[in-house]
């Protein structure tokens, strides 16, 4: 069974984020919040609490090596994906991306 991580860190990214599975453990990074945003009620398991590269791959590392997750989802273009990617390949763990493209204002994209 394919065991998903997901990390979020900032508002587009929990505008973009979508659950896959019941057992999916969701990580925020810390990198940016808006209260605003808490009408759309995402529950994360770890909240980081980070927001510099660093710290967030140190982080995000340390949780790989506890979840042990099958696959890491990141989300959009931002500090925090670059940071669950970069972690993720340390351990040799597959990468989903999801970017919506939303300021591309291109239909064709």
């Amino acid at each position: 069974m394919v065991k998903f991580l997901q990390v979020l860190g900032c508002r587009p990214n929990l505008t973009k984020y979508i659950p896959i599975t019941e057992e999916d453990t969701v990580v925020w990074t810390g990198q940016h919040y808006d209260p605003d945003l808490a009408i759309l009620d995402v529950k994360t398991h770890v909240n980081l609490g980070v927001t510099k590269l660093g710290e967030m791959i140190d982080g995000l590392t340390k949780l790989y090596e506890l979840y042990k997750p099958t696959c890491v989802v990141i989300y959009g273009d931002t500090r925090s994906a670059l940071a669950g990617a970069m972690a993720a390949d340390t351990l040799s763990i597959p990468v989903a991306h999801i970017e919506a493209g939303a300021r591309l204002h291109d239909e064709q994209a």
